[in-house]
């Protein structure tokens, strides 16, 4: 067997779509999970865009030695992804997505974890006009956000963009869980909301398991 086979045993009658390209649009929290969860799961080819470098507070919500404070955010999660899945392709660039591009970049999925409402809406608008898929994930404090749209309803509920506190590792890990797992099996997923909220939301989705008569 190959090695990939045995990785990727236990998840093949799951069935996920896994698309033939990826972009992720900032690798902070959000992003730089949401990648891993992508490379995880058997991404093959994935295009990381963010201009920043780490800085020593984003080590309480991403699982990176401290030595990696000053490098670019892409660079790192490159490094992470190619040592978990050596056959990945990875191209990294080290600036802000201008929407423009994606006619060159040509993604399969646009996954959307940037830190800005107008930058969001314009990224989402290009997705629509290229009839590329799009997927936003984000958080601010426990708030999170999982669609596969823009809304105005999303700019009331987290503001023009993320805070700079509080920030946890928690909320950053399961917004981007979701969100991968929205692109990846269940499209129809959608949540806006506090990470308290999910637990009220699956507890209305769950019917009682009364018998037959």
């Amino acid at each position: 067997w190959r090695m990939a086979d045995i990785i990727y045993d236990r998840q093949k009658d799951i069935h996920i779509n896994l698309p033939e390209k990826v972009l992720v649009a900032g690798c902070g929290g959000t992003g730089f999970w949401s990648g891993l969860f992508l490379a995880m799961s058997g991404a093959k080819h994935m295009q990381l865009f963010d201009p920043d470098t780490i800085d020593a507070t984003n080590l309480n919500r991403l699982p990176i030695p401290i030595s990696t404070v000053g490098q670019p955010k892409v660079n790192v999660l490159k490094d992470i992804i190619v040592s978990i899945r050596p056959d990945t392709i990875v191209e990294v660039f080290q600036v802000a997505l201008d929407p423009d591009m994606l006619t060159l970049l040509s993604p399969s999925l646009v996954v959307d974890c940037s830190d800005k409402f107008e930058f969001q809406e314009a990224l989402y608008q290009g997705c629509l006009k290229r009839n590329i898929r799009y997927m936003r994930a984000g958080y601010d404090g426990t708030h999170i956000t999982v669609t596969k749209e823009v809304k105005d309803v999303w700019k009331v509920a987290e503001g023009e963009g993320y805070q700079t506190t509080p920030s946890w590792v928690v909320p950053a890990a399961i917004s981007s869980a979701l969100g991968i797992a929205k692109a990846l099996f269940c499209p129809k997923f959608e949540f806006c909301g506090d990470i308290q909220d999910i637990r009220k939301k699956m507890r209305r989705k769950v019917k009682p398991n009364v018998p037959a008569p």
